[in-house]
């Protein structure tokens, strides 16, 4: 059965998902406490054999999920269970669902599952005239920026969890039109002059008809 978890899965999705990607046990505990409300388990015979969490998200007028942490336990692997996963995030996303896979092998995965190559993007490096900026004032100039093509937003509330959960800071380019957000030395996103497109594969959407949609912030 799949259904979005309770308080009482976490230990189960704490132990899944340390053993699936490494992370550690404080940050597992920490986006729990932020976001805990979004996930979503398999339970068979009161066990937990896979997680998931759906974040909300917009593009546009559209809502949407963000799908993080997609994760099996090692005995069930090979059973579905992953697929059974993605299938209910499409059917609980609204409009759309969108992820960054955590590794190259999984692009082609993914692709089977119905999803499409959606967003690449391009390394930036931070400069000695940034100066720091509110979550607020950050918002206002991405939106203005992007002027209404397609871009997902987040909102004040979820910056300000994400930039919680990474230490993250807000700046702006004293001398350009570049903002970045930071989460100590590693730019998590940079808009600027230039166009924030690289060539390195970073999101998949579903379905097709929001391919192409800008993606940056994530939570990798």
């Amino acid at each position: 059965m799949i259904r979005f978890a309770s308080v009482s899965d976490y230990s189960g999705i704490i132990k899944i998902w340390n053993s699936a990607f490494g992370d550690s046990f404080e940050y597992i505990e920490k986006f729990l406490s932020l976001f805990g409300e979004y996930s979503v388990v398999s339970e068979n015979d009161g066990r937990i054999d896979g997680i998931m969490s759906l974040l909300p998200v917009s593009l546009n007028n559209k809502n949407g999920r963000y799908i993080y942490a997609v994760a099996v336990s090692k005995e069930k692997r090979g059973q579905g269970i992953g697929k059974e996963l993605i299938d209910f995030a499409k059917v609980n996303s609204e409009d759309f669902c969108i992820l960054v896979p955590a590794d190259k092998g999984l692009f082609e995965y993914y692709r089977k599952l119905g999803f499409f190559d959606n967003s690449y993007i391009a390394e930036c490096k931070k400069t000695d005239n940034d100066e720091e900026i509110s979550v607020k004032e950050y918002i206002e100039l991405r939106d203005k920026y992007f002027n209404g093509t397609n871009y997902i937003k987040w909102n004040e509330e979820q910056l300000i969890k994400i930039s919680s959960l990474y230490d993250a800071k807000f700046y702006k380019n004293k001398e350009s039109t570049e903002i970045s957000m930071l989460s100590k030395d590693r730019i998590i996103e940079c808009l600027g002059d230039k166009k924030p497109v690289g060539k390195r594969l970073f999101s998949m959407i579903y379905p097709e008809k929001f391919k192409n949609s800008y993606f940056n912030i994530a939570l990798d």
